[in-house]
């Protein structure tokens, strides 16, 4: 992994939480910049190449939970479920989960 991708997937992985945080709300373009990057001032396209990326990952789901409010800012749409204890009847592998645990790896390294 190149030192260049590290802080792109770091980036990528605040946006989500940042996003499942406030999952059903609409968070604005200038949140999202002061959130993640500490500067609202430089508003540019940062946010949405980094929900691109984001996007990307989440492959074919990424509509699922990932929505655009057009001229404001970005929703998650599904709800988290805060339970620490996981579903039992469903095997099924969630792209989400996916991303979160491949984004962990990829930090540790």
């Amino acid at each position: 992994m190149t030192k260049a991708l590290v802080p792109r997937l770091l980036a990528e992985y605040r946006l989500l939480a940042l996003l499942v945080q406030h999952a059903g709300e609409v968070v604005t373009r200038p949140v999202l910049l002061m959130q993640i990057w500490g500067n609202a001032s430089k508003i540019g396209r940062r946010a949405d190449v980094h929900i691109n990326g984001l996007r990307r990952r989440l492959g074919i789901y990424a509509d699922q939970y990932i929505e655009t409010i057009i001229g404001i800012g970005y929703r998650f749409r599904h709800f988290v479920n805060r339970t620490l204890e996981p579903r039992k009847e469903s095997v099924q592998v969630d792209p989400l989960r996916a991303y979160i645990d491949e984004s962990r790896l990829r930090s540790a390294r």
